[in-house]
């Protein structure tokens, strides 16, 4: 999947590059690239164009502008709505609705079934329900022994990595500061295999610059936002794996190589799945609820078959009731 994101998703332009999760609402214009689409909430996209299947569990779903659907379109959500009379462009290969849905569509359109179209797709993170599985892992992977110390208030960051397999950089940057740029160095003799980079501060703006990250790969690299709330990207290509599980992430006129996780999401980037395929340290919650990281490197389930590219944070135990056929 290229993008998921457990809040709500807001794009104008740009591409989504694979199947997109939305745990809210979406709103789309113009984004292109979008395989098949999945949101809980509400839909409104103008203009855009979806490979497959679209999955819509709220109350209404607004086309316009020519939004091209080149497989089936499904509305799940009890009551909800369908308003594309003046969508124009082609018709999805199928339209299948609840009993109570009320439908505009243009004339030329399949005919809407009540049955028959296909299984709502599961999300590839369980993270919709009551799951806290990625804020646990944040947290975990703050507490990682090893961690090299670098204070920052803004401007290019310069890391040197200092040992072989696994580094671990606690980076405390000043609330509001403005990063131009990350260049990763290895110390002589050193052969790094992975790096988690751990970002302490809030209202943090990547602006323009460039990321060197050295000998590693963006699949090697995995930048942690604990505790932001708000992150600014743009004029830049983001590099490697950015993990905000609090955040409200704003992303314009540039790109992602490799993943972004969020709560909610809203720009104009294009995004480029890259999978984190680095082994990562398993984590485990004691009795008292704390998130522990266990010193063995290991596969964390939340990460091991790569980490999917873009976002999420979610509580919403009423997402897969919403979107279930």
């Amino acid at each position: 999947s290229a993008m998921i994101v457990g809040g709500s998703l807001t794009q104008t332009n740009g591409s989504i590059n694979g199947n997109a999760f939305v745990g809210g609402s979406a709103t789309l214009s113009s984004v292109g690239g979008i395989q098949n689409l999945v949101v809980g909430g509400s839909l409104t996209d103008q203009g855009g164009t979806i490979g497959g299947n679209v999955f819509v569990g709220g109350a209404a779903t607004n086309l316009s502008g020519g939004v091209t659907i080149n497989g089936s379109l499904n509305l799940t959500g009890a009551n909800s709505s369908l308003n594309a009379s003046s969508n124009g462009g082609s018709s999805p290969t199928g339209v299948y609705v609840t009993a109570s849905t009320q439908v505009h569509d243009p004339s030329y359109w399949s005919n809407p079934a009540t049955g028959g179209g296909p299984a709502t797709p599961t999300a590839p993170l369980d993270v919709y329900g009551s799951s806290t599985d990625i804020t646990n892992a944040s947290t975990s992977l703050t507490a990682l022994s090893g961690a090299t110390n670098v204070s920052s208030t803004g401007g290019t960051i310069n890391l040197t990595l200092n040992s072989n397999g696994l580094n671990v950089i606690d980076l405390n940057v000043t609330n509001g500061a403005t990063i131009t740029g990350i260049n990763v160095t290895n110390a002589n003799g050193v052969t790094p295999t992975g790096l988690i980079i751990n970002v302490t501060g809030n209202n943090l703006n990547f602006n323009g610059g460039s990321f060197s990250l050295g000998s590693l790969a963006n699949t090697q690299v995995l930048f942690n936002f604990g505790n932001a709330t708000t992150l600014t990207l743009g004029s830049l290509a983001f590099e490697g794996a950015l993990l905000a599980p609090l955040a409200t992430v704003n992303f314009s006129n540039g790109h992602i190589d490799g993943a972004l996780i969020a709560n909610n999401y809203a720009g104009s980037a294009q995004v480029n799945y890259v999978g984190f395929n680095d082994p990562l340290p398993a984590y485990a919650l004691t009795g008292g609820g704390t998130v522990v990281a266990t010193p063995e490197p290991g596969s964390l389930i939340l990460f091991g078959t790569g980490l999917a590219a873009i976002g999420l944070y979610s509580r919403r135990r009423r997402f897969f009731a919403s979107v279930r056929p």
